[in-house]
């Protein structure tokens, strides 16, 4: 029995050998399925005749699909951003956060700026590419000689070229959430950035201009906890412009009598009404809303055929999509200005466009009677208190009440960038960002953004 089983293992085994050897010299149809011996023959083994033949690589794929087609078109078009999101960004980031949780930076800098829980101090940095850097202090004490008295203020300068200076002084009234008090602000600058009024200005008639303001504020506030907060004030506000010692100055490419305020000193008196609605328990929540509103009545003391009223809403909602912290957000951003008298608007007050409200522009690109802006970003962490976020917005200013609005007039920022996360401590963004042309115009960069300060977004 043994011997006939052995006799057939060996008969099966030549006739195995016998079939391979024959599949060598026989050309085998490309469909053929690959098996164990349909494996690539080694090229080095392979004759010139042999080396032409598609069966004999079995290994490589003679045909690709159009789903595989397809599936490298986005590698390709986004490999520039995932090279700099990847290796100028994360990595580097990382590096540097595994460094200060190693030796302990931030808890080291919270005594320093904080050295007791009712004082708070920091330096303070903005950055806006090439346009403009300022650098400051800010300063905080609540409870100051008595509880329920507060005292802040800031100082802030840009070389030569600008300064601002912030107060705010603020009682508590009992234990009630009610406060009253006083602020003011004085700002200079000399380097501020004009390209016009409306959809249609061109980055390429950037010009500069100079501002003084100063201004004095009483209120009174209603506090609910850190979700709520509604603030009446009135005071008086005193702005005037002209042209800049930065070449090109604002009047070497617009006729100042189509600016409305441009080269005037005008007085208003102003009654504002802001809204701050926060639905976080705590500042680095993962999801929520947050509204901000504002309206606001101006009339000039000087020219009673100016008055105007302004109105402000920025909304945003965020969710967490995915576990941990891995946050989907939407924001828009819609503003509007109504002349009540004979005279326009100060182009001063109408509301603009770019910076930290569309990323991708300059501060001041656009400038209008009415704004309108619509964001999508999404932030996902890297390290413990360092968030990686990509931002893509639309928006343009259009004329009030957003008379002449069509979609072509709309522009595009797309960002990618650094948020600081559970710091308890404002969120600082560094971002980098494209702006480009309109929807009815061939597709074009037209600036490119670095941008840098705290933010109070979601």
């Amino acid at each position: 029995m043994r011997s006939r089983l052995a006799l057939a293992l060996l008969t099966l085994a030549v006739a195995s050998a016998a079939s391979s050897s024959h599949a060598d010299d026989t050309p085998r149809s490309a469909d053929a399925g690959a098996g164990a011996a349909d494996q690539a023959t080694p090229a080095t083994s392979l004759t010139s005749d042999q080396r032409r033949d598609p069966s004999r690589f079995r290994g490589r794929t003679s045909f690709a699909t159009a789903d595989e087609v397809l599936s490298w078109i986005p590698r390709v078009l986004f490999f520039p951003l995932y090279l700099f999101s990847e290796y100028v960004l994360r990595v580097p980031s990382v590096a540097g956060a595994a460094w200060m949780d190693r030796n302990h930076v931030l808890p080291i800098l919270d005594h320093v700026f904080n050295p007791t829980p009712d004082i708070h101090w920091a330096p303070t940095l903005a950055l806006d590419s090439i346009n403009f850097l300022v650098v400051g202090v800010e300063a905080r004490w609540r409870n100051f000689l008595v509880r329920g008295h507060e005292i802040s203020g800031s100082a802030e300068t840009s070389a030569f070229e600008g300064w601002r200076f912030k107060a705010r002084d603020s009682w508590q009234i009992g234990k009630s959430p009610v406060s009253v008090g006083a602020r003011g602000m004085f700002f200079t600058r000399q380097d501020l950035t004009f390209y016009g009024l409306g959809p249609s200005s061109k980055e390429a008639d950037q010009t500069y201009y100079s501002e003084t303001l100063g201004e004095g504020f009483a209120f009174a506030a209603y506090d609910y906890r850190d979700n709520a907060h509604l603030e009446l004030s009135g005071g008086f506000r005193d702005v005037s412009t002209g042209g800049s010692s930065n070449l090109p100055s604002i009047q070497s490419r617009f006729w100042p009598t189509l600016i409305p305020g441009l080269g005037e000193e005008i007085g208003l008196a102003t009654v504002a009404l802001d809204l701050r609605l926060d639905s976080r328990i705590v500042r680095d929540q993962s999801g929520g809303f947050r509204v901000v509103g504002n309206a606001s009545y101006a009339r000039d003391v000087q020219d009673s055929e100016r008055s105007f009223l302004s109105t402000l809403v920025d909304a945003e909602g965020a969710i967490e999509v995915s576990r941990p912290d891995r946050v989907l957000s939407l924001r828009g951003r819609f503003a509007d200005t109504f002349a009540l008298g004979q005279r326009p608007v100060p182009f001063t007050e109408q509301p603009m466009l770019g910076w930290s409200n569309h990323f991708g522009f300059h501060w001041g690109r656009f400038r209008g009677e009415s704004a309108l802006m619509a964001e999508v970003r999404y932030r996902y962490p890297i390290a413990y208190f360092i968030d990686m976020q990509w931002i893509l917005s639309v928006g343009n200013v259009f004329s009030h009440d957003f008379g002449d609005f069509n979609l072509g007039a709309l522009t595009t920022s797309m960002g990618v960038g650094f948020r600081t996360r559970r710091t308890d401590r404002t969120p600082l963004e560094l971002v980098f960002a494209l702006g480009t042309s309109r929807f009815d115009e061939a597709f074009d960069v037209q600036s490119v953004g670095v941008y840098l300060a705290t933010t109070e977004g979601l």
